[in-house]
């Protein structure tokens, strides 16, 4: 009910603000992409959806001015898919029924993400580890007993010294972890990050302050982890910033190289990257 309720509601007011203003956009159709700038995206998200109702900047003249509502509604649910990606998350993975709940999810909303997770169980492994009594692993996987070599301590191999281990252990194995590393880096690729490497040079790459060689400047050296729609300036604020401070100064101009779809960029309040699950790596 309440995934239903966020996209209707999303879509409704989209709907309602363009069109309101339709009619001067037939009139006027270059100006379509600037009826969904206000929804902080850049205009590579409008242009793809745009692209998915089959409009490109060639017959966008044409095509845009026979539309109906029905048109508009379709551009309208692809920029929301865009824009606003939604994950289902069902936590409780140790529940009764969790099994079938989920199954349920999945056929209510076929083109919906879905994951499990049980994130009682993360909190308790999460406890372990700070208190060392289990090692660390990136994944929340098989967490194997760490002793702590200053103590004679030994740790406790079970994580869930409680009357639901059983439970909590069988949603374990059946998710090969607890699910949560799974939820973070599933919404993370909904919306893929920018990734930014600074260099002093387009044509050899060579990093920003890198050391006169020998031995070899290093090359790439940096790499920034940017929010999709991020500017160049955002990008410039982040350099000034510790722990690089590679620039000072004002911001004058930047060139850019965008690996995935070769465009130049040089404008402080252009940005790219705002994919559709794939990363977008920029010079």
């Amino acid at each position: 009910g309440d995934i239903e309720w966020v996209r209707e509601e999303l879509h409704r007011w989209i709907f309602g603000n363009v069109w309101a203003k339709f009619d001067r956009i037939k009139k006027r159709p270059d100006k379509i992409p600037k009826m969904f700038t206000g929804y902080q995206c850049t205009p590579r998200v409008i242009s793809q959806a745009l692209a998915r109702c089959g409009i490109t900047p060639k017959n966008l003249a044409a095509k845009v001015p026979l539309w109906g509502p029905k048109e508009v509604h379709e551009l309208v649910a692809h920029f929301l898919r865009i824009r606003f990606p939604i994950l289902i998350a069902l936590n409780k993975a140790d529940g009764a029924g969790a099994e079938e709940r989920a199954e349920r999810v999945r056929r209510k909303f076929p083109n919906e993400p879905v994951e499990e997770m049980c994130a009682q169980y993360e909190w308790r492994i999460r406890k372990l580890v700070r208190a060392s009594e289990l090692e660390a692993h990136p994944r929340g996987s098989a967490l194997p007993p760490n002793p702590n070599p200053t103590t004679n301590h030994t740790p406790k191999p079970n994580p869930n010294p409680n009357p639901n281990s059983n439970r909590l252990d069988a949603a374990f194995k059946r998710l090969k972890g607890t699910g949560v590393h799974k939820v973070i880096n599933r919404a993370i690729a909904l919306k893929a990050p920018l990734l930014v490497y600074p260099v002093a040079n387009l044509d050899t790459c060579v990093s920003l302050n890198a050391p006169p060689p020998p031995p070899s400047p290093p090359v790439m050296r940096d790499c920034l982890v940017m929010k999709p729609g991020s500017t160049v300036e955002d990008v410039y604020l982040a350099l000034k910033r510790q722990p690089l401070s590679l620039l000072e100064g004002d911001y004058v101009r930047a060139e850019c190289r965008c690996v995935d779809w070769g465009q130049e960029m040089g404008n402080k309040s252009e940005g790219e990257g705002e994919g559709e699950g794939e990363s977008k790596a920029i010079l």
